[in-house]
């Protein structure tokens, strides 16, 4: 037909585009932050974000590169009229095309938006949510505070409650159908009932929280501007560790006398407390291999060599059991009153 040669032109060009795109983003010292990845997650993220007239929906958080693939290929063999699948195909391809530059995009956000720094590099978002997140950015609607909520229904799905991929994946149809209002909606809705649970859970099982640091940012660090938080990151991933204040090695001793001094009553009172959110701050990887079951007066002078304010101002010679509890009660009600207030008040 007359438009094969043209549509050939229009393919080939496009994917050279995309293959250029793409070498950029295998490139980006930010790639880290999604994990391994290649073409072919891509493909399946944008498969999953955007309905097409000819053809039924792409998308399942399941389905693996190849599956996505054959379903494409099955899709397009039931479009019979020519004008259909050339519509189709510039279409998508052109789709596709945005999808990469938009992801791209965000990687490079990283570098010039501590926002997106913090829900990106630190937070490492779940990748389920990237055909929602990508599509918001493809239409210049992936401003701070929807990122920011991106960031606190993940730790809500994946993090502190039961693991949702098939929900973070499927909030792309609120979107689709619904707009962005219809989105963030669903978010909210999905997550209502969990802010209790979740904020406790954070709080009691610190040691295996996976978005502590991103926490710890949000609550203790909101004077760190872009310069300051890429001082965290002496390579290509942030580097920071989960510090205990109170030694882990002090259980391990098993000194009674030490561990009274500190307001507890005895080495299982201890235990309950010492991988709590109380008990951690976000240190340097090199502070903190230095600090390593240092006593409270040794570590006083280490904390006042970190980059992070907080830890320079922290009372390390102070701190004890009560102050180890009021840390974990402010955490417990910040998290519920401020950080996961946007679920609360809807």
């Amino acid at each position: 037909m007359r438009w094969e040669k043209g549509l050939d032109r229009f393919i080939n060009d496009h994917f050279g585009e995309i293959f250029k795109i793409f070498a950029k983003i295998k490139k980006s010292d930010r790639i880290s932050s999604v994990g391994v990845f290649d073409e072919g997650d891509i493909f399946r993220h944008h498969a999953g974000s955007q309905r097409f007239d000819e053809i039924e929906f792409l998308g399942h958080y399941k389905a693996s590169t190849d599956k996505t693939y054959e379903k494409l290929k099955d899709e397009l063999k039931e479009i019979k009229e020519s004008n259909k699948l050339k519509s189709f195909i510039q279409s998508y391809v052109s789709d596709l095309k945005n999808f990469y530059q938009a992801f791209l995009d965000l990687l490079s956000e990283i570098d010039t938006n501590p926002t997106t720094l913090k829900v990106m590099l630190i937070n490492k978002i779940d990748p389920r949510f990237f055909n929602s997140l990508i599509r918001l950015k493809i239409n210049n609607e992936l401003d701070d505070e929807t990122l920011k909520l991106f960031a606190k229904t993940d730790i809500v799905f994946f993090k502190a409650t039961r693991y949702r991929s098939g929900t973070a994946y499927n909030l792309i149809n609120a979107y689709l159908e619904k707009s962005k209002e219809g989105l963030k909606s669903e978010m909210i809705a999905q997550c209502r009932n969990y802010i209790e649970s979740a904020s406790l859970k954070l709080v009691k099982d610190a040691s295996n929280s996976s978005c502590f640091h991103y926490l710890f940012f949000e609550k203790n660090c909101q004077e760190m501007g872009l310069a300051d938080l890429k001082k965290l990151i002496p390579g290509k991933q942030f580097s920071q560790e989960k510090e205990h204040i109170i030694p882990i090695n002090l259980l391990e001793l098993d000194n009674e006398i030490e561990i009274q001094k500190l307001g507890f009553e005895y080495k299982k009172d201890l235990e309950n407390y010492i991988d709590t959110y109380g008990n951690f701050i976000s240190l340097e990887k090199p502070l903190n291999s230095k600090g390593k079951d240092k006593d409270l007066y040794e570590k006083d002078e280490i904390y006042k060599s970190s980059e992070i304010p907080f830890n320079r101002c922290f009372n390390v010679k102070g701190f004890n059991k009560k102050a180890l509890i009021t840390r974990n009660d402010e955490m417990r009600e910040w998290l519920i009153d401020t950080f996961f207030k946007d679920f609360a008040t809807h």
